[in-house]
């Protein structure tokens, strides 16, 4: 946490968190040195890093004051997308697939058997027209292969409804057992 007079802490935060993933403008918590000393580095003065016209518009819709009604219509469609997907989740997948509906945030994270074969789901899976990514892409120590990270705050219900039902199909149609008869 940032304290004022420390120029070890910079507190960095995103409006890609709030308003919209697309939006990557940010903020710093830190010291005047500490932010002198980064604006000096010129990537902001030459317009290099930051888009004119995103901070422009960001920078109207705080003044306005309606990033409250933003961020409450995102947070309705949030949950709405989140409960479709996890809905299908929660119905169609196997027992032996671990998950838990997230509380917030924009992603659902399952967990598969450590031995499951996730190159082969994936391949399954995007022959059913499924996209995913396992969690060590998304993971400093390269330790979550065994788990599937799924974005829901993109798609409308509908989407994330039938895309829920056709990956558990895949994954039930794709059991562990299957993968170790199959390696036989």
């Amino acid at each position: 946490m940032f304290r004022p007079g420390n120029e070890r802490i910079v507190s960095l935060g995103s409006f890609s968190k709030i308003l919209a993933p697309g939006i990557r403008i940010g903020w710093m918590h830190t010291t005047s040195k500490t932010i002198e000393r980064i604006a000096a580095y010129g990537v902001l003065a030459s317009a290099g890093g930051v888009s004119p016209v995103t901070s422009l518009t960001l920078a109207e819709l705080l003044d306005s004051g309606a990033q409250g009604e933003v961020m409450a219509a995102l947070n309705r469609a949030y949950h709405s997308r989140r409960r479709a997907l996890c809905g299908a989740l929660q119905e169609g997948m196997p027992p032996w697939v671990g998950f838990d509906a997230p509380s917030g945030g924009f992603f659902a994270w399952l967990t598969f058997p450590r031995q499951f074969d996730m190159s082969a789901l994936r391949e399954r899976a995007a022959a059913a027209g499924i996209e995913f990514y396992t969690g060590d892409v998304f993971s400093c120590e390269l330790g979550y292969g065994n788990c599937m990270r799924l974005a829901f705050t993109y798609y409308p219900e509908p989407v994330l409804s039938d895309s829920g039902r056709r990956l558990c199909e895949v994954v039930r149609n794709h059991s562990p057992i299957q993968r170790i008869s199959d390696a036989k």
